[in-house]
């Protein structure tokens, strides 16, 4: 088993931008929605013209974003990659594709719906990300869904020629537990590497160790 790729999400200051960026993370994410983690993109540039990007891929997150939002955090950022994490048109994600370079992700709320959700954006889509559906918000409630579905939302976007990460409420200590039922592409961490509200550089530390050790086999 491969490493799935980390995804530390919801960084909101200067110090959460420098602990993900000393971590083992693929992907930072920033989220530029109603959230307690928004943040402004004018802020993000701050950042990463104080402490650059040192090889990790920029990710932001919108929720029912204008194309104008979208493609000026993009241009503003040089985002790595977009995430639409709401309920948009797939007409808007068609648009941003055919004007924009970066990486389309779709987040999918997990739901009876949800595999014939990602067929209908899957033209449109570079990555899936399988979150937890809990009523009033879109994201970031540090609640998981029954893991026990997450392998076929995996299959189901390895049949699309797609990569899937899994996310909501994954923390170091059930990350292993999530691998043990799946093979996720990628998995997608918030609260689960936070302390009283802000990045936690030991959490981040036990979770990559465990991760490590898990697709080792020690």
């Amino acid at each position: 088993m491969n490493r799935p790729l980390l995804k530390y999400c919801g960084n909101k200051s200067n110090h959460d931008y420098q602990l993900s960026l000393a971590s083992d993370a693929d992907y930072l994410g920033f989220i530029f929605a109603d959230s307690k983690r928004r943040v402004k993109p004018e802020e993000v540039k701050q950042w990463i013209d104080e402490y650059g990007r040192k090889g990790k891929k920029l990710t932001g997150v919108f929720v029912h974003p204008s194309l104008e939002e979208a493609e000026e955090a993009a241009s503003m950022l040089k985002l790595d990659a977009v995430q639409f994490h709401g309920e948009e048109d797939s007409a808007l994600l068609e648009k941003f594709r055919s004007r924009n370079g970066a990486e389309i992700w779709k987040a999918i709320r997990h739901e009876e719906s949800a595999l014939q959700k990602m067929e209908a954006y899957a033209p449109f889509t570079d990555v899936f990300l399988i979150d937890s559906k809990v009523e009033g918000a879109w994201g970031g409630t540090g609640t998981a869904f029954d893991w026990s579905r997450a392998s076929a939302y995996i299959q189901k976007a390895e049949g699309l020629g797609k990569i899937c990460f899994i996310a909501g409420g994954i923390t170091p200590e059930n990350a292993e537990s999530l691998l043990q039922q799946s093979s996720p592409h990628g998995i997608d961490l918030a609260s689960g590497i936070e302390s009283s509200g802000k990045k936690d550089r030991n959490l981040m530390k036990i979770l990559e160790e465990k991760v490590s050790r898990y697709v080792s086999g020690y």
